[in-house]
């Protein structure tokens, strides 16, 4: 269940937990329909009744991997700074 919530997840643009259980509901029989997703009718029936902080719970890793902090390596420098005229 939790690599078909992963997909529905993915495929919404990685919303929250609230905005993607609201999606649900009309999402999954879509993607059942175009054979996008392959789970059986319990998996499908799980997927519509999860709660939206237990979809934030299940997702944090996958989130985690997406949040941009720590990703950047450069340091502010004075080089900037120097260029720009000031007026003191």
């Amino acid at each position: 269940m939790i690599e078909a919530l992963r997909s529905c997840w993915a495929v919404q643009g990685n919303p929250c937990g609230r905005l993607l259980a609201a999606a649900l509901p009309e999402l999954v029989p879509r993607l059942l329909r175009f054979k996008e997703l392959q789970i059986d009718d319990a998996t499908a029936a799980l997927l519509l009744k999860i709660a939206p902080a237990t979809i934030d719970r299940r997702l944090k890793a996958g989130r985690a991997k997406l949040d941009p902090r720590w990703r950047f390596h450069t340091k502010p420098g004075t080089l900037l700074k120097n260029t720009i005229p000031m007026r003191t």
